[in-house]
């Protein structure tokens, strides 16, 4: 049968990012289930060529990521032992993907990369045959100590008779010959096999390398008196004495750990963690099915660890003073041994919860005006779209339309700028009351601003024979707010009043100065002492805005009180309090002190 699979993959025009990540997937899966053997290969050089290829236009994380998707088979030894070429990361994600037979490990292993010998030494399942070849070869565990470290050996035969000088890096890979038969290796806890990946590793703090030796060694006996000699230099620690004046406490020092790792046993007992921890939690009792002397669960822990479930943003709190205490959010995947699938325990990863954000933190008052906020916002668009399609209509920008059609246009046009000017009421209300918004400063006068809206509600109370007086006492009225916002204020209270006035009322206003405010007082009409019954039955020609006259109220109390002031309207009475300033912009009339009457009709 005829195997065309690698000359189709070739013959794909790999474009961008995607479609290099694509064939450089197709080319792994189909190099790495090759026959190990020359008559297999041969055939399929090109396909390495082009593998080494896309490995230059491929970033080396991506690489190291796809080496460890699922169901990716690296079977065959000539191109695991290409990916140990590469970066480190690389070579970590080859050495845990490979699936080699104990013959295929026994010849690759002394080939590899020193660095990718010591990545195998993570891997749990490689055979026993492989685990002793890599003991021979001096390649220590990682993640162990450096006092463990230390204790790992070869043989005398294993070293060359006259080597060249050690640089530093292979005087820390060398090992003491001397110390394999007086002290054994320092194991691991036992984990699971599918235990999690190497944690965090502390790397100690560089030392300076002492002197090499003037002559060139040449015997055994120096280099390992040259590797002692380096060693020591590692351990002995350097002595400066100094007095504590001004030092921290061992609380300040500590640093904040924010997460960390751990694999724990059936029982629930910290078997492994982060270095940087290890030391404070080896031994607790952290996934256990009840809670240990030092932990307590957040709802629904205790029956999931009882169960063997795994634990998605579990509360869970570590009592005592250090810098582990407090709250945490836990992570948790069960482990289940091989092949018989008994629970061995879980592997875990802690972190800090998040701290609330601002929005959170907010008082409901404030949070309830921003999400009308939010539904405004989210309204003004359908409305202001449904506007501009009535508008064409109306206006037959795209041809003619019948006049029934542009009249129901023209009503619609109508309520839709209505509700759009309600829309910003309600948004103005809702900025005031939060603080997002405030008023603009400038200069004005209260009596000047109020006289000049009654002068503009004449025409409107005429004809009813409807009458507003404002008599003043006192002044100036000098305020520290621009113009244009105390004529917002003035015509949203007076239009309020006058759209209430029943035919041949009479509302008199009272504005005088009390030390350094301004009060303006007055008796509410009689519909309005009412407000609820008042708002679901006007139907006046005069109005303030779209949601009524206590709405209007409310959102003149809400200036008011931008402006420093209040605005109060109970038991038939209407009381509004402003702050006055020394000085403005004020006119020869405002500056009277004479008692004045302004009237609106």
């Amino acid at each position: 049968m005829f195997d065309d699979r690698l000359a189709t993959v070739l013959r794909m025009t790999a474009l961008g990012q995607a479609g290099h990540h694509t064939q450089f997937r197709q080319l792994l899966d189909l190099l790495g289930t090759l026959r190990d053997d020359k008559a297999a290969i041969a055939p399929h050089e090109a396909g390495f060529a082009r593998l080494a290829e896309l490995r230059q236009l491929i970033a080396p994380e991506e690489q190291a990521q796809i080496l460890r998707e699922s169901g990716l088979r690296l079977r065959n030894p000539r191109l695991v032992a290409v990916l140990a070429e590469g970066e480190p990361r690389i070579g970590a994600a080859a050495m845990a993907t490979a699936r080699l037979t104990e013959d295929q490990w026994l010849a690759l292993i002394p080939e590899l990369p020193v660095g990718c010998r010591g990545f195998l030494r993570h891997r749990r399942d490689l055979p026993a045959r492989a685990n002793g070849l890599l003991a021979r070869l001096g390649i220590g565990d990682l993640v162990l100590s450096d006092a463990a470290h230390e204790t790992r050996g070869v043989t005398l035969d294993q070293v060359p008779a006259a080597p060249a000088p050690l640089s530093e890096d292979e005087e820390h890979e060398e090992s003491e010959p001397e110390n394999e038969a007086e002290t054994p290796a320092v194991p691991l806890p036992p984990v699971a096999p599918t235990a999690i990946e190497p944690l965090l590793v502390t790397e100690p703090e560089p030392t300076p390398e002492p002197a090499p030796p003037a002559a060139e060694p040449r015997a055994i006996g120096e280099i390992i008196e040259r590797i002692e000699t380096y060693r020591s230099a590692r351990r002995t620690p350097v002595l400066a004495p100094r007095l504590p004046l001004g030092d921290a406490t061992a609380s300040e020092q500590s640093t904040s750990v924010m997460a960390f790792d751990a694999v724990t046993d059936a029982e629930g007992r910290v078997l492994a963690a982060s270095d940087p921890v290890m030391s404070e939690v080896l031994g607790m009792l952290l996934t256990g099915a009840h809670p240990g002397p030092l932990v307590t669960f957040g709802d629904g822990l205790t029956p999931a660890f009882r169960l063997h479930q795994p634990v998605h943003a579990g509360r869970i709190a570590l009592k005592g003073r250090g810098r582990l205490a407090g709250d945490w959010l836990i992570e948790a995947s069960p482990i289940f041994e091989r092949p018989r699938g008994n629970f061995a325990g879980y592997r875990c990863r802690l972190r800090r919860p998040p701290r609330p954000s601002a929005a959170e933190t907010q008082s409901p008052k404030h949070t309830a005006a921003d999400r009308m906020r939010q539904i405004l916002h989210e309204l003004r668009t359908p409305v202001g779209a449904i506007q501009g399609f009535a508008e064409v209509i109306q206006q037959q920008m795209f041809g003619p339309a019948p006049h029934e059609y542009r009249a129901h246009a023209a009503a619609i046009t109508v309520d839709a700028a209505r509700l759009l000017a309600g829309f910003d009421e309600l948004d103005r209300l809702a900025r005031l009351q939060t603080g997002a918004a405030k008023l603009e400063s400038g200069e004005s006068d209260l009596a000047e601003v109020f006289g000049e809206t009654l002068r503009r509600l004449r025409p409107v109370l005429e004809p009813r024979d409807a009458v507003i007086e404002l008599e003043t006492t006192g002044g100036p009225f000098p305020l520290a707010i621009a113009r244009n916002e105390m004529r917002l204020l003035a015509w949203r209270l007076l239009a309020t009043l006058a759209g209430a006035l029943a035919p041949s009322e009479t509302l008199s206003l009272r504005l005088e100065q009390r030390g350094k405010s301004a009060y303006l007082t007055c008796d509410l009409p009689q519909s309005l002492r009412d407000l609820d019954a008042f708002d679901e039955k006007r139907r006046g020609a005069l109005s303030s805005g779209v949601f009524g006259p206590r709405f209007a109220l409310d959102l003149a109390a809400a200036e008011a009180s931008a402006a420093g002031g209040t605005l109060s309207f109970a038991d038939e009475r209407l009381d509004l309090h402003l702050p006055l300033t020394g000085g403005g912009l004020l006119t020869p009339g405002a500056q009277a002190n004479s008692t004045r009457k302004v009237t609106g009709a």
